[in-house]
């Protein structure tokens, strides 16, 4: 069995937390606003990272997949713009820093698999 990076393991934690995210957070959301566009994106985005890190935690983390979760952190940053919800604070945020966590985890784990520490 591969070894297993710490990183592995939160992104499958941010890829759950991101399938529960948009149920949580846009029960409060103010009448009008849409919040289709926001589920949407949580939820095909957290199954995409979820899927991703069971599969970092499988392989031992291959570079592809190290790569995508980072695309993945480059999308939820830009994702409140890209679905017009940047104006519902509560949504943005959650997504922004998301997907910071998932850019710094991704580098973490490229960093450890190019120096060769596993």
């Amino acid at each position: 069995m591969a070894h297993i990076r710490w990183q592995d393991r939160l992104v499958v934690l941010i890829g759950i937390a991101l399938l529960a995210a948009p149920f949580l957070l846009t029960a409060a959301l103010p009448e009008g606003t849409p919040a289709f566009g926001p589920r949407v994106g949580f939820v095909v985005t957290g199954f995409a990272v979820a899927v991703l890190g069971v599969l970092s935690v499988n392989t031992g983390g291959k570079l592809w997949e190290e790569w995508l979760i980072g695309l993945a952190g480059l999308w939820l940053v830009s994702m409140p713009w890209a679905l017009a919800f940047n104006g519902v604070r509560w949504l943005m945020w959650p997504s922004i820093a998301g997907g910071v966590l998932l850019i710094v985890l991704a580098l973490s784990a490229l960093r450890d698999i190019v120096i060769g520490q596993t």
